[in-house]
């Protein structure tokens, strides 16, 4: 049956109505490759006062722990298909590698409100006692995420639009596994996050505006 809302009495007060909205200290971003999740979080994070965190600086934060060419060397066993939980807990050198990211995001988050990039998780974040926000980047349009892919440094040279999709393809693969590894919740699956942005709606510009309750 219809019902006129503009006929119900005042809800002012009343729990069942109402919604009490804190800004978030941590946004957990994920976001598929050359979907522009990385500029999107940048732009974000210069408006809103958040630290900008991702796999480089948690790195940085590590204590040299862990070296590129070892994440390298790790990551490209995870390019060619998605695996399961255990496949991933049963990799040697995994252990090593998500204590110093869960090291590094510890002190990411002692140190201020910060949005992190593809390596954090609810399950962590919340168990530190921290409130988070869970947002994934997407994109639809593949001739976009092509010219994207081609601007960056590890794929230029990639000529072959095929080839391109298939190295798209593994870089997610890196992510999802990753993520499986470490949260109950499928990477991508639009119902584990709080907000999905389909990035193809922004053309190019990167002036993100958040929701005016976070300022």
């Amino acid at each position: 049956m219809a019902e006129d809302i503009r006929t119900m009495e005042n809800t002012k007060g009343i729990m069942a109505f109402e919604k009490h909205f804190q800004k978030p200290y941590c946004i957990i971003m994920d976001s598929e490759y050359c979907s522009m999740g990385r500029m999107i979080a940048i732009a974000a994070c210069k408006q809103k006062g958040y630290a900008y965190h991702d796999t480089i600086s948690l790195l940085k934060l590590g204590e040299d722990r862990l070296s590129m060419d070892e994440l390298s060397m790790f990551e490209d066993k995870l390019r060619q298909k998605r695996l399961t939980q255990d496949q991933m807990l049963m990799m040697p050198e995994f252990p090593k590698i998500k204590d110093v990211f869960d090291q590094a995001i510890k002190s990411a988050l002692a140190q201020g409100p910060c949005l992190i990039h593809d390596r954090a998780n609810k399950q962590l974040v919340a168990s530190l006692g921290y409130n988070c926000l869970r947002v994934m980047i997407y994109a639809e349009d593949m001739d976009d995420k092509l010219i994207r892919a081609r601007l960056s440094p590890l794929y230029k040279q990639v000529l072959d639009d095929e080839l391109l999709k298939i190295k798209i393809k593994e870089e997610d693969n890196i992510r999802a596994n990753y993520h499986q590894a470490c949260s109950n919740m499928e990477w991508g699956i639009k119902e584990n996050y709080d907000l999905c942005l389909n990035s193809d709606v922004l053309g190019q510009s990167y002036e993100i505006s958040l929701d005016n309750r976070w300022s």
